[in-house]
């Protein structure tokens, strides 16, 4: 399966594909501030309420007696339903207001404090993630994400819908400083291999509920049906967009945020703990944009030419040998849409034009994903799996 990442012309995008970089970006960082977000709301769930603040009211040099429990407890169900982002930014505010004239207002800060503390630590994090397409003609995608087609397009090949880390630079885990966490030494794991996941379009969304964020204790044990079921909507909203980005036809790869109760204290990762190299022989094709100078695709020539020798210089294990092809995408003025035509062909070392003897078999391999699998000392042939 061939799949798409647009990028814009700039030194950055030349050093990606160079070293076979790939970003994991925040939802901070998106044009969509919804991207990969879920949506929590607190119910008036008493009991469950009561669970969290008696979790701190033996917490410090204070300890809070069933009438300051009560009187936080009624405000925070005078305010519910609210969902996890408005507690977290506005009800501390509305607390201390409520308590600003009573005897007590220093034991209740102290205790709104250690409390928003506590839900801070499991409020909803959102995975970082890096974005594909399944569609190379969208003029939208040329115009948003490729520099008004000034920029390009990068064809992946993927296998069994794995996108594997680079085997000489791989990161298994990401060490995170904590004295709270379950551990005195704690680091986050990461796999081998990112998969591809498919993202919907949607208009609405069912809230979630906001008190499965936190251990077990705090809903009082719920039954496995109800985790199932909140997990499955969670997964849902977090690859889901609104429908009008469905233009996007978007595939990603996701790196997992750390959990922030296991550290005990909120993580994240930091922008260079989210970028790695992936395998090089999973890059297969460029496109150029259709309003891409000569000069510019003279130079991503001229850098793949290096990188291909720079590859095949490291002795890499497990090789997926296959032609990196060339495209030049023309406006069309009939349709006023893009059209996409075979240009050259980079093939062991050399780039090779319409003209050469060997264009065409290496065409109708490329175009038949034949790669050459490599083992050892000899390699064959084979097509790519669906």
């Amino acid at each position: 399966m061939d799949i798409y990442r647009f990028r814009s012309w700039s030194e950055l995008t030349i050093k990606e594909i160079l070293y076979s970089e790939i970003f994991f970006a925040s939802t901070d960082e998106c044009n969509d501030p919804c991207d990969g977000k879920s949506f929590h709301t607190f119910l008036p769930n008493r009991s469950n309420w009561l669970n969290i603040i008696q979790k701190h009211s033996s917490r410090g040099p204070y300890v809070l007696d069933n009438t300051h429990v009560d009187s936080i407890l009624n405000i925070l169900m005078r305010h519910c339903p609210v969902t996890f982002d408005d507690f977290i930014e506005k009800i501390p505010g509305i607390l201390r207001n409520e308590f600003s004239s009573h005897p007590d207002s220093n034991l209740f800060n102290q205790a709104i404090d250690h409390i928003v503390e506590y839900c801070n630590i499991y409020a909803p994090q959102t995975d970082y993630f890096a974005s594909f397409t399944i569609d190379k003609n969208e003029p939208l995608m040329w115009s948003h994400y490729s520099s008004q087609h000034e920029g390009l397009c990068l064809i992946f090949r993927i296998e069994q819908n794995k996108f594997p880390q680079h085997p000489l630079l791989r990161k298994r885990h990401i060490k995170i400083d904590t004295r709270n966490g379950i551990a005195a030494n704690m680091s986050h794991g990461i796999n081998d291999d990112f998969h591809f996941s498919e993202i919907s379009y949607n208009n609405s969304f069912e809230q979630l509920n906001a008190f499965y964020c936190f251990p077990h204790d705090v809903c009082e044990n719920p039954t496995a049906e109800e985790l199932d079921q909140y997990r499955s909507g969670l997964t849902k909203q977090e690859y889901t967009k609104h429908s009008s980005w469905a233009y996007e036809k978007e595939y990603r790869i996701s790196l997992p945020a750390p959990i922030s109760g296991l550290f005990g204290k909120r993580v994240s990762l930091s922008k260079q703990n989210r970028l790695f190299h992936y395998h090089p022989d999973w890059l297969v094709g460029v496109i150029f944009g259709a309003r891409m100078n000569h000069e510019r695709k003279s130079r991503l020539k001229d850098m793949l030419l290096e990188r291909d020798e720079m590859t095949h210089s490291l002795s890499l294990p497990n090789r997926r040998l296959s032609s990196i092809a060339f495209f030049e995408s023309k406006l069309s003025m009939l349709t006023k849409g893009i059209d996409i035509l075979p240009a050259d062909i980079l093939n062991n070392g050399k780039i090779y034009t319409n003209s050469d003897r060997d264009f065409d078999t290496l065409w109708a391999d490329w175009n038949s994903q034949t790669v050459i699998e490599v083992s050892g000392n000899s390699g064959s042939k084979r097509k790519l799996l669906s």
